[in-house]
């Protein structure tokens, strides 16, 4: 009887234990979660000349680290005829700065233009439907990009 007696007051004190424990310990910290922020960022855009007239069939591509050239391309499209894009992704990271590179993808047809890269800053950006999470939800932008003649 006395070994029962020892066995159940060992499990109700090392269950007492770990429940105090375990209360105080999470109780400051709150859940504990393993995971990257995450964003959807929309671009849509316009590529114009110098002239102000828009410019069909230019590449556009969106990337997340331009500067490193470690990232991959997330997303691509071509100009309509009116010159119009829209990229899109979901991209990991805390950096709200996602990088279109606008690429003369078909030669001398509507004139040759340079590459160029821009850098989209989503600092300001109003983001919806995130999780209150990693999920920051989705923010949106419009640019106008400019493309200059190749020498």
């Amino acid at each position: 009887m006395k070994i029962k007696y020892l066995k159940f007051k060992n499990w109700f004190l090392a269950l007492l234990a770990g429940t105090m424990g375990l209360q105080q310990g999470c109780g400051e910290i709150g859940v504990a979660e393993y995971g990257c922020p995450e964003a959807d960022y929309h671009i849509k855009g316009t590529v114009i000349n110098e002239q102000g007239d828009a410019i069909p069939r230019i590449g556009v591509n969106q990337m997340r680290d331009w500067e490193n050239r470690n990232g991959e391309w997330c997303y691509e499209d071509t100009t309509d005829a009116q010159g119009h894009f829209f990229v899109k992704n979901r991209i990991p990271g805390a950096d709200n700065t996602v990088y279109v590179t606008i690429s003369d993808i078909d030669g001398a047809e509507n004139g040759s233009y340079q590459d160029t890269v821009v850098g989209v800053s989503f600092d300001d950006a109003t983001f919806s439907g995130g999780d209150g999470r990693w999920y920051q939800g989705t923010a949106e932008k419009e640019i106008t990009v400019t493309l200059r003649r190749s020498e």
